[in-house]
């Protein structure tokens, strides 16, 4: 599938709409590392941030975060410079219990993105006194940080060049990067790395390689290796993503170093209320770990409240008047299924981009109809957004229409039909007729072809849905 995407401006995701803001707010514990046991977790933290679009062109941001021993607030703004890309400005004033000065930090940035090259820097200075929830002790954080990058694309081919540099208190680091993908057409995608670390004069350039073959519509084998020959890493593995809406995706993959070899796999069911998923490690000491995780939303607007798959993007709410087990398609792609209410929750929209949310109306009741049956929809990040394609139960008629048999005249298929005067359709073969019927308790039906007519009536009990009539007379005019 191919999405082709046209924007009239220059445009980046960092950018708001004028007059809308987001927020985010969160709070919990902090671990000490990656590396410690699961259950050890250390100082409470609480973190805010807060975006709006002063104009189509014009970001500002507030961002606050604090523990029990420290806190920091920074404001910083993103700007289009036309189409020449995007510059980032920003600052950041911190305390902390342990020094008695304050501390400062300063950012700012430059990115463009075009069609065949890619520009970014990036630059941050801090005062030695300056934390964060990041860095929370003090000196520990980098008073000089740049990152620079260039790319170029061409045909199958995009090669990009970028540089690292931390200048710490007592010590530097510089780093630069090669990086050349090529795609293979059906064989899969190529990359070829090299890093060196710029800081030590006589470090070698460390090399790396990694394929991937695609296998199906949802699955592909991967094998990486890098570093010297006597220290090589190699990585294999077979993944089967779990498709868009609900189903089932796995992968395993098996890492070697040295003499150590480690095994990991993971599966996952993703359903329309929750994912969760199950995965086992283990190593060369026989150690083995396992972990799991069950997680979902709880969505709540003032017309529903209801529980959905979470994938940290946005939703949509799709309301049917109870037509259920509807399918639901995300940008062509089956997400969910009505529920017995004719609800349901389409979860993954990108937020402040266009989504394409449908209905299949061929799982529609025979007497549903709909004004439209897909929506361009927008919601914010981390909201939710209504879909209403004017769904409603119609009041259907199925009949075959029949002249009388003393009359020499037979009904043709392709007539046209008309319900009190309104054309609503053509005569099927052997006379089938299927209209939208009005309120009215008796109803006249009429159908014209080339060379005749005839009128029937037909009286229609009250309620919704199809009501079968039968053969019905068509009396010749």
């Amino acid at each position: 599938r191919q999405v082709i995407v046209s924007a009239p401006v220059y445009s980046d995701p960092r950018l708001l709409k004028t007059g809308v803001t987001d927020g985010r707010v969160e709070g919990g514990r902090l671990r000490p590392g990656g590396f410690v046991n699961d259950d050890l977790y250390t100082d409470r933290f609480a973190a805010a941030s807060a975006r709006t679009g002063i104009t189509d062109w014009l970001t500002a941001e507030i961002h606050v975060e604090g523990t029990d021993s420290l806190s920091s607030a920074s404001v910083g703004v993103a700007l289009r410079a036309g189409q020449l890309g995007m510059l980032e400005f920003g600052a950041s004033r911190s305390r902390a219990d342990a020094i008695a000065n304050d501390g400062e930090a300063r950012l700012a940035g430059y990115t463009y993105r075009g069609d065949y090259l890619h520009v970014g820097f990036r630059e941050i200075r801090r005062d030695p006194d300056h934390v964060s929830l990041g860095y929370p002790e003090p000196g520990n954080a980098p008073v000089r940080e740049r990152v620079a990058s260039i790319g170029v694309s061409g045909g199958p081919a995009n090669l990009t060049l970028s540089g690292l540099e931390r200048i710490y208190a007592d010590r530097a680091q510089k780093l630069g990067n090669a990086a050349l993908a090529i795609r293979l057409g059906s064989l899969g995608q190529l990359l070829l790395t090299a890093t060196r670390d710029l800081s030590t004069p006589d470090a070698e350039p460390v090399y790396g390689a990694h394929l991937s073959i695609p296998l199906g519509r949802r699955s592909h084998v991967y094998h990486s290796v890098s570093g010297e020959e006597e220290n090589a890493r190699t990585s294999s593995g077979y993944n089967f993503s779990a498709p868009p809406g609900s189903g089932f995706g796995a992968r395993v993959n098996r890492e070697t170093f040295q003499d150590d070899e480690r095994y990991f796999a993971e599966a996952i069911l993703r359903g329309a209320l929750a994912e969760a998923a199950v995965s086992a490690q283990s190593d060369t000491t026989d150690d083995t770990s396992w972990s799991g995780r069950l997680g979902g939303a709880v969505i709540a607007t003032g017309h529903h409240i209801g529980l959905s798959r979470d994938d940290g993007n946005s939703f949509a709410i799709v309301r049917t008047a109870g037509a259920d087990n509807v399918r639901v398609l995300r940008e062509h792609q089956l997400a969910t299924r009505t529920g017995s209410n004719g609800v349901a929750i389409v979860p993954g929209l990108r937020p402040y981009q266009v989504n394409r949310v449908a209905l299949n109306v061929e799982d529609m009741p025979m007497a549903g109809e709909v004004d439209v049956s897909e929506l361009a929809v927008v919601a914010g990040r981390r909201g939710v957004v209504m879909a209403d394609y004017g769904y409603r139960q119609q009041r259907k008629l199925l009949a075959r229409l029949k002249t009388p048999q003393w009359s020499s005249l037979a009904i043709p298929a392709g007539a046209e039909v008309s319900v009190e005067g309104t054309p609503d359709g053509l005569v099927g073969f052997d006379g089938t007729i299927y209209v939208t019927l009005p309120q009215n308790a008796r109803v006249r039906l009429d159908a014209r072809w080339p060379g005749g007519n005839c009128t029937a009536t037909v009286t229609v009990p009250s309620g919704e849905g199809v009501y079968e009539a039968g053969d019905l007379t068509c009396e010749p005019r």
